[in-house]
């Protein structure tokens, strides 16, 4: 059961980043792990403004534990892809994102195909 409901989190947390959402993303990203991931990433930390519009996304189990489940989204559009690992956790009776780690990351020029295409 906790493992269903963490990944509802997550599919929540990756159609908000989808949709440019960003006070519903951050509400779900604990300050910490988001501080570490943009210290690992110093490049992804950007204005939202120059974040390229995802088209489309999915949410995979990716291991962890059923109390601290790991879930890989990757979200793709025009401009590129980018696979991210999120490890949640139960903090105060809701599932938080506590660890946020940059898998891949494919930019695209604009005017070229991507796989699949």
């Amino acid at each position: 059961m906790a493992r269903e409901e963490a990944r509802a989190a997550a599919e929540r947390l990756a159609a908000s980043a989808a949709a440019g959402n960003l006070a519903s993303v951050l509400v779900d990203i604990l300050p910490e792990a988001l501080q570490q991931f943009m210290q690992a990433n110093p490049g992804a930390g950007g204005p939202l403004a120059s974040v390229p519009a995802v088209e489309r996304f999915t949410v995979e189990d990716a291991g962890g534990t059923d109390d601290a489940p790991v879930f890989r989204v990757t979200f793709e559009g025009a401009a590129g892809r980018a696979v991210l690992d999120a490890t949640w956790l139960q903090v105060a009776g809701q599932w938080k994102v506590t660890k946020l780690e940059l898998v891949a990351a494919e930019r695209r020029e604009p005017g070229t195909a991507g796989p699949g295409a």
